[in-house]
Formats: structure tokens, sequence, C-alpha cells
């Protein structure tokens, strides 16, 4: 007799909550204790907050670098498994535009500081969470895709955010991450949209938990908040579709295909605006 395959999403459930609870080994870079992949990212972002000067540019870097190719993984999976255009077409902007500001970046840092990239390796996806988002039916992978980015971008944000508030010394790496900063916002606010109309789902606020974004996805219960500010961020209707500017990414409403152009910072959005997220939420993107 068949089994029935809605048990499918809780033994998800269960097998991601076994493997993420198993004590974890000290990666390159990680604290040498047992941690969540979540708590070695705070700790990494806490740690940030101690640099200054060039330090904080080579350390965003070192950590941006990994992160963003983390979400590139997850959103290569979906570029080929997604069945709405929509949630491909986002999941194809996160691979254009993260390798551009991968490629930004590495530039950067060889030019500027004459180093390579010495990655954090707490903001490298784990293991288990791919595959389980490479297992999953096409339905719920784009469900599980859209709640992790949105938690993924989170841990980004609050970095580009220490970067603007701490000054780093050049005021174009100020630029590229409030640049980052506006682009990764905008997308929260389109996976928010995306997830309400396509399955009627209201995701949580961001915190930047990815474990947290995937449980939610499976069904495994309404996530706990995990910050005291999880009621702070992202309590607004989102943010409105893209709109094509200079230096701004859009998608070509003939063929779905994300175009790019130019990277730039958005001289809309300046140090002034953007607060630390525990006590204010991020500017919303303008016309």
């Amino acid at each position: 007799m068949t089994r029935p395959t809605h048990r499918f999403p809780a033994l998800l459930a269960v097998a991601l909550t076994i493997l993420l609870l198993v004590p974890s080994v000290a990666r390159a870079g990680g604290p040498p204790v047992t941690a969540t992949p979540f708590q070695q990212q705070q700790q990494s972002i806490q740690e940030l907050r101690g640099l200054t000067g060039p330090a904080l540019e080579i350390g965003f870097i070192d950590r941006t670098i990994p992160h963003h190719q983390s979400a590139i993984q997850m959103a290569m999976v979906i570029a080929t498994k997604a069945v709405h255009p929509e949630v491909r077409a986002v999941a194809q902007m996160v691979i254009m535009t993260q390798r551009e500001e991968i490629a930004q970046l590495t530039d950067d840092l060889r030019t500027r500081y004459g180093r390579t990239v010495q990655p954090d390796t707490r903001f490298m996806m784990q293991p288990s969470e791919m595959a389980m988002l490479q297992q999953a039916s096409p339905r719920m992978a784009e469900k599980m895709f859209m709640l992790m980015m949105r938690e993924h971008h989170q841990s980004l944000n609050d970095m580009a955010q220490v970067v603007v508030q701490q000054g780093a010394p050049h005021v174009e790496f100020r630029d590229l991450a409030l640049h980052m900063l506006g682009d990764q916002v905008e997308q929260q606010g389109q996976l928010y949209t995306l997830l309400r109309d396509l399955y009627g789902i209201t995701p949580p606020a961001p915190t930047g938990n990815i474990e947290r974004g995937m449980q939610f996805a499976l069904g495994a219960g309404s996530p706990q908040p995990t910050v005291e500010a999880d009621t702070a961020r992202d309590e607004r209707p989102p943010p409105r579709s893209p709109r094509v500017s200079p230096g701004h990414t859009h998608t070509h409403t003939s063929t779905g295909t994300p175009t790019r152009t130019r990277l730039r910072a958005r001289p809309a959005l300046h140090a002034g605006q953007v607060q630390h997220p525990l006590t204010a939420s991020y500017p919303r993107p303008l016309p």
C-alpha cells in the first residue's frame, strides 16, 4: 500500500532538527565550542563590531564573500527547480548580483590591501540544509528558499549596517554596503509578497536564522523569536516591485529574465538613515 505523502514535510522537519542539534565540530575561523550555525554567525557579527579602520573593511569582505556564495548555492537549486517564474527570477537575480558583488569585493581587497580573501567559514551553507533543499518537492523547495533567503539576507544587512555606522575608512566602501543593504531589504519585501500571494504564508520577521526559516517552511510549529528584536523587524507591508533606475536591477517584462546595469550606490540612502535593527526598521526603498 502506498504511504501517504503528506507526512514528508514532518519527516523532513524531524530530520533537520536531529542534524542541526548534533554537536558541531568547530570550523576554521569559528568558535571552538558547540554552537548552532546561527549562534556562530551572530558571534562573527559581534566580532565585526569590534573592528575599525582597514580591519573593518577586510573583516566585512571576508564574511560577505562566503555569505554570498551560500546564497548562490541556494539560488542555483531554485533557478532550475522553481515552478513559479517569479520565484525563478528572484533566484536568477540573486546569482547575478551576488556574483557581481563577490568580484567587486575580491578586486577591492586585492587592489586596496594587497590581500586575498580569507573566508569566515561560519557563513558557509550547512550541508544538511542544502541537502534538504535539493531533496524537497519543487513547491516545498520554493517555500524553503524564500523563507531561508529572507533570513539569510538579514545577517548581511546587519553586517552592512556595522560598516556604515562605524565609519569604514573609504566612502566608496560605505556606499557599496548601503547599496547591498538597500537591494537586500527590497528583495526581502519581494519574497514576503511572493510567499503571501503564492502560498498564503505570512513570514515571520527575519532574524538571520536560516534554520528557523526552513523549520517554518516545513510547518514544524510557529518559530519562537530568537532575539529580542524579532518583532521590531520587517513588520510593515513589503516594498514595491523593483523599479528601473540607473545602476539597479529589474526584470525584463517580456522574458521574465533579470537584467542588471552598472553597480553603484543608491544616492537616496545615506548613513544617517541607517539605524541599528534593535532600535528601528530599515529604510524603505524610495521611488
